[in-house]
């Protein structure tokens, strides 16, 4: 699984991309195998003056070829990433769920005799 950390418009403390990295390796660690790519963007943007919003975005990539986008919002960028690792852990468990359903159900159809 490969993480890529990208911010645009922030400034993060030294060696923060490498512990969001572990983060969110240590949560999908039972994931690894479905999961291809894993692009985290963070940005900050001004709604009116002094008042910032943190933005955190997630873009899971899928070796089955399905992605999943996942944003949140907050006013400290901890809470954002925190919101948006969780909704994303779900909805990527959810799509892998699914489509191993899927896969299960068409190898069983293939395999039922055909009536003739």
């Amino acid at each position: 699984m490969e993480v890529v950390v990208k911010t645009q418009h922030l400034e993060i403390p030294r060696g923060y991309s490498g512990r969001l990295t572990r983060r969110f390796r240590r949560v999908f660690s039972s994931l690894t195998g479905a999961i291809q790519r894993v692009r985290v963007s963070l940005r900050t943007t001004s709604t009116r003056p002094g008042k910032e919003i943190k933005e955190c975005r997630f873009d899971v990539s899928l070796r089955s070829g399905g992605q999943i986008v996942v944003t949140g919002r907050g006013s400290r960028m901890a809470r954002a990433i925190g919101q948006t690792l969780r909704r994303a852990r779900h909805l990527v468990r959810t799509e892998i769920k699914k489509r191993r359903t899927k896969q299960r159900r068409l190898s069983i159809e293939m395999a039922a005799p055909q009536p003739t």
